[in-house]
């Protein structure tokens, strides 16, 4: 297990937990907490124990003592929990246990000193605003003796999850996960008993069906499957990294409340505009306090600009948008009101191809169609949140769950990657619309994304990234990894490139004649351009496989090679006619502000 599988598994059993509270409606009130507790923690132990039995071989002193610990942090936790949802609301002992995540940094530093990192403090800010939006902005609510249970709960938890990582990389996890379980089955046990003397209460359990059916997922989902993946997970993962993907419980859970309304009959989550908006606010702040999301937003925002440049792809983007909205409202092809349609496609391929600028540029061009036709400020408002959210989320998240920076369907992992991330995300545009329009447009925005950035956006996607080679606008720099680079400061220079470029075409068996194509290219580029600024360096950077992308730059005065000079022939611009008629793509571009010419040619 690496970070992003670890991240990955973490975000999974964390929809497990989203979806429990529909089989938790089949125990009926007047079942003791420890009790269920209890009968749960025995049967995940006992379900656990036939899948790692032969690891007791490994059990030593130091396990059981760990094992404890941990089942002692989890009563305390879960007791508390008990008291505090007693005189609270539901979705307050949600909001409020969700924000141990808050006191992880400190506990660290106090108990471990550990330094914290201060680049996820912005995150941490952005996810407390949300969990607060997430209560409708109650202030009353939160001072009330039932929330001062839950922060004490908040404690404990921390104190769980501190410890919990340092065990996870010191112990075998299977034992671990086995031992907790057990232990707080005795635990619950013996509160069960205790409480059952003190209420003159007999220690049966009921027997309805859909009293059992919670128990067996309960045991195996949340304290089998999650336990254990928890705690491995936690040897990848940072306690606050883990306690944030946790704090997204809530949004799935008010995500997946029509569902679980329509499929199990239980009553829908209000989702009102507040709890939408901060349902939006936590994930963006969750991501925000990744270091990995931090990196781009440092290595891209903050790097240098050609303004030139992002003001035509944004332009650009504005004017392809406002085409496919307007053609498609006026002719009613594939479209599903307002916000759904074929347009949607563009939000999922500009971001990823154009980074931030894309949805910039679709949010513009969906203000003039939206007038243009008629449509309300509310319409138009929820298609541009959902269109930054799905657009400058796919940017923004390709990277962190995929092996490459930029944009590559080619294995099938790739593809699942994409799925998974494009389906998160139109689960958000959803909800950022709910917030505008009511719950009737939830499954048609969600839907419409999914659909058409998925088979629209893919062969787009493959043919802009895999065939013309069109890298990301932003983040600038770390997007390729060429296959052969190379520096000439002068024509004679020319032969070491091409001895490259045929020692690695002859490695991978890449026949001749695509050789000779290659270096007639740089040969004809690179005549041109010393011809024309002797005194510069021209830098050589290719990249092989489906086609073969050449980037050819260099500093200096404007120059482009690909254009006929006022005093060239045709003879003398034989070579560059050849070239032309071979090149999929042939560009040139000029970045002003390093004064650098940029030469792509794709083969």
């Amino acid at each position: 297990m690496n970070k992003l599988e670890a991240n990955a598994s973490l975000l999974i059993i964390t929809f497990f937990a989203s979806i429990q509270y529909a089989f938790l409606t089949g125990v009926p009130e007047g079942v003791s907490q420890f009790a269920f507790l209890s009968v749960t923690n025995l049967v995940g132990f006992l379900i656990m124990l036939m899948f790692f039995f032969g690891e007791l071989f490994r059990l030593d002193a130091k396990q059981v003592k760990q094992s404890i610990l941990l089942s002692a942090e989890l009563l305390g936790a879960n007791t508390l929990i008990l008291f505090g949802s007693a005189e609270t609301g539901g979705t307050v002992v949600a909001c409020v246990t969700s924000a141990y995540f808050v006191l992880i940094p400190l506990f660290a530093f106090l108990l471990f000193k550990e330094k914290p990192d201060v680049t996820t403090f912005p995150g941490i800010a952005v996810v407390l605003v949300g969990l607060f939006l997430m209560m409708n902005a109650d202030v009353s609510s939160l001072f009330t003796r039932g929330v001062l249970y839950l922060l004490g709960a908040d404690v404990f938890i921390t104190l769980y999850f501190l410890t919990l990582s340092r065990f996870a990389t010191t112990s075998n996890p299977s034992i671990i996960a086995m031992g907790q379980m057990f232990f707080s089955f005795l635990f619950a046990l013996v509160l069960w008993i205790g409480e059952s003397a003190l209420r003159h209460t007999g220690l049966s359990l009921p027997t309805d069906p859909s009293f059992w059916a919670a128990v067996i997922f309960i045991s195996f989902f949340i304290r089998g499957l999650y336990g254990i993946v928890q705690i491995y997970a936690m040897r990848y993962v940072s306690p606050l990294n883990a306690a944030l993907i946790f704090s997204s419980e809530i949004v799935m859970t008010l995500a997946m409340s029509p569902v679980m309304a329509t499929v199990f009959g239980m009553p829908a989550e209000e989702i009102t505009s507040l709890r939408a908006l901060g349902a939006v606010v936590m994930v963006a702040g969750i991501l925000l306090a990744d270091s990995a999301v931090y990196k781009v937003v440092r290595e891209s925002i903050l790097a240098p600009k050609d303004y030139r440049r992002i003001a035509g792809v944004v332009l650009l983007s504005a004017v392809l948008y406002f085409a496919f909205d307007v053609m498609v409202q006026a002719t009613r092809f594939l479209t599903f009101g307002p916000i759904a349609g074929l347009k949607n496609f563009l939000p999922v391929t500009l971001g990823v191809i154009c980074g931030p600028l894309g949805p910039i540029g679709c949010c513009l061009g969906c203000v003039a169609a939206g007038r243009f036709v008629g449509n309300s400020w509310s319409w138009i408002g929820a298609e541009c949140i959902c269109t930054l959210i799905i657009g400058i989320g796919m940017w923004m998240l390709w990277p962190i769950f995929s092996k490459e920076p930029c944009m590559r369907l080619k294995t099938p992992r790739d593809y699942v990657t994409y799925f998974l991330v494009l389906g998160a995300l139109s689960l958000l545009g959803g909800l950022a619309a709910v917030a505008f329009l009511g719950q009737s447009v939830f499954l048609a925005v969600c839907g419409a994304y999914f659909f058409m950035g998925s088979f629209v956006g893919i062969p787009v996607n493959v043919l802009l990234s895999s065939l013309l080679h069109i890298d990301p606008v932003l983040p600038r720099g770390g997007q390729r990894k060429d296959d052969i680079v190379g520096i000439m400061d002068c024509p004679e220079s020319l032969g070491q490139i091409n001895e490259q470029i045929e020692d690695y075409c002859l490695s991978h068996r890449i026949g001749m004649k695509k050789v000779f194509e290659v270096e007639n290219c740089v040969e004809e580029i690179a005549i041109r351009i010393f011809r024309s600024l002797p005194e510069t360096k021209v830098g050589i950077a290719m990249m092989f496989g489906d086609t073969i992308s050449l980037r050819i730059d260099y500093p200096g005065s404007r120059y482009n090679p690909l254009r006929k000079g006022p005093e060239e022939d045709e003879t003398e611009i034989a070579g560059l006619s050849l070239l032309r008629h071979r090149a999929l793509r042939a560009s040139y571009s000029y970045g002003s502000a390093k004064k650098e010419n940029h030469v792509h040619i794709v083969i």
